[in-house]
């Protein structure tokens, strides 16, 4: 009797050791997109562009050289505005979070608009960023929203700021590094806003570093990758996903140094995503969103959606957990038409392909 009440209590201490362990490892619920039915708004020009406000009250969708303005209320949307301040094709557009009513957007006309969603009714911008000798193609904001980083097919990278103390119109390029042989596809930076890295077509990866905010940025490693790349976004501070045009996998890049040495990013992982290489086009730039530690790519047709779990170790290298929840097959896009972004909660995702030619809403579901 003794044995088997000592048997039962050792049972239920291990169970009570191995669920917080479980939970440790996985606090996340399985999940997926929802397409909300009859809500899509056709558009038949190309988009190479989507931008969602914080509040979920607007949407910004490129149509070619303007911009669509809708209002985002009850699943439902409606336009309100279409701006016509670009002459080219617009490549970016991006809310400010601390300054929502403000937005940027980015064109094959040379320049970064910053313009403001107050007025939609008389749409003017607020400043106008020149300099550029060819076409702007890739665009990134830091957490702060003091630093604007630009790619573009002149092969710069130009890095824009402005005093937090000044006004959001107050930008002016601060530095400019020409060391891609390409134009430059993808830019993402880090949350301590003291590394960017950079990407394009001549199959290098750029770790460009910063020591503090008054010092000048650096290349610190170049990395020689496989073929062309265009899709990189960093996880957390030391970490990003990048993705190789001509591969079904994503590549995750660990720094593997400590923060008073040179980074050391090396391949640690690879994750094997659903769909083809196909018309892995720039126009759709990866997705990390913090809180719901979601992963989204391209990979040809598909979108893949990946929950990112950290493990707790006592390493100094994060061990993370990729887990593919869904891949949604946009069908056969002739020309790899496909953007999209996620709402800053997460609960929105919003696309426009070129098969469908509409502007499609799915929202977030827990399984």
């Amino acid at each position: 009797m003794i044995n088997l009440i000592k048997s039962i209590f050792q049972k239920k201490s291990q169970q009570q050791i191995e669920q917080p362990l479980q939970q440790q490892l996985d606090p996340f619920k399985h999940f997926n997109y929802k397409t909300i039915n009859n809500n899509t708004v056709k558009q038949k020009s190309d988009c190479s562009a989507i931008a969602i406000n914080k509040e979920n009250s607007l949407l910004l969708v490129s149509h070619e050289s303007k911009i669509k303005v809708y209002t985002l209320k009850n699943d439902s949307l409606k336009q309100v505005q279409l701006i016509t301040n670009h002459h080219k094709r617009v490549t970016a557009l991006k809310f400010f979070n601390k300054y929502s009513l403000f937005y940027l957007s980015s064109s094959k006309d040379s320049n970064i608009i910053i313009s403001s969603s107050y007025l939609c009714a008389n749409p003017k911008y607020i400043q106008k960023l020149s300099g550029n000798s060819q076409g702007i193609i890739s665009l990134a904001l830091n957490i702060q929203e003091d630093l604007i980083v630009s790619g573009s097919f002149d092969q710069m990278i130009r890095f824009w700021s402005r005093d937090t103390q000044s006004s959001i119109s107050n930008w002016k390029c601060s530095q400019t590094i020409q060391d891609h042989s390409c134009y430059v596809e993808g830019l993402s930076i880090n949350d301590e806003s003291n590394t960017v890295v950079s990407c394009g077509f001549d199959s290098r990866i750029l770790i460009i570093q910063r020591k503090n905010l008054s010092s000048k940025w650096l290349i610190t490693q170049k990395i020689q990758v496989h073929t062309f790349c265009h899709q990189i976004i960093f996880i957390n501070n030391n970490t990003f996903a990048f993705q190789d045009i001509g591969l079904t996998k994503l590549l995750i890049y660990q720094n593997i140094n400590d923060k008073n040495q040179s980074p050391n990013y090396i391949k640690f992982k690879e994750v094997v995503l659903q769909g083809n290489h196909n018309g892995n086009k720039s126009y759709f730039q990866s997705i990390y969103n913090h809180s719901k530690q979601v992963l989204i790519c391209k990979n040809g047709n598909t979108i893949n959606f990946i929950r990112v779990i950290k493990k707790s170790t006592n390493q100094k290298r994060d061990n993370l957990i990729f887990r593919l929840e869904q891949a949604i097959d946009y069908g056969q896009l002739f020309f790899g038409l496909l953007v999209g972004t996620l709402s800053e909660d997460g609960q929105y995702f919003i696309t426009w392909d070129e098969l469908s030619q509409e502007i499609q809403l799915k929202k977030y579901q827990e399984l």
